[in-house]
């Protein structure tokens, strides 16, 4: 599973551990049929575990991180590549993060994925392609077009 992961994303051959640490996450919070449709962390804890933080992102998605900033001008986000969930650090949504300057491992919480839509970046959100799309879709689906 790590390989195909590593082969579909294009992510570097360095990240191989993160990746296999993202691979072992996935598939211990997915449910199996030996032990009655438990995941195996249901199985050890005997509580469900919450996934929330596995469907946000994919792994080697590139993302944009709230970093400190020295200087009013500057943008408080900055560019990287998202790589897992950093456990035992900071509260559950708290991600690993490649960043593109530097190529270091860090930890952040305020993350969004570069492809996301907010409506500062688009004049006229009406017009987007995506909206446009996802519009269409609604009126085929109701029988309007």
């Amino acid at each position: 599973m790590t390989n195909t992961v590593m082969d579909r994303t294009g992510c570097p051959a360095s990240l191989w551990l993160l990746c296999l640490l993202y691979c072992c996450a996935v598939l211990n919070s997915v449910a199996h049929e030996k032990p009655h449709w438990h995941t195996p962390l249901e199985a050890l804890t005997g509580h469900t575990p919450d996934i929330s933080a596995l469907l946000q992102f994919s792994f080697w998605q590139p993302v944009y991180f709230a970093q400190d900033t020295k200087f009013p001008s500057d943008s408080p986000e900055r560019l990287g590549h998202w790589v897992g969930i950093a456990d035992n650090v900071g509260d559950a949504l708290t991600y690993n993060i490649i960043t593109d300057d530097k190529d270091h491992l860090i930890y952040s919480s305020p993350v969004r994925p570069v492809d996301s839509i907010r409506p500062t970046d688009v004049p006229n959100i009406k017009n987007h392609p995506v909206i446009r799309a996802i519009v269409m879709l609604v009126l085929l689906l109701q029988g309007r077009r």
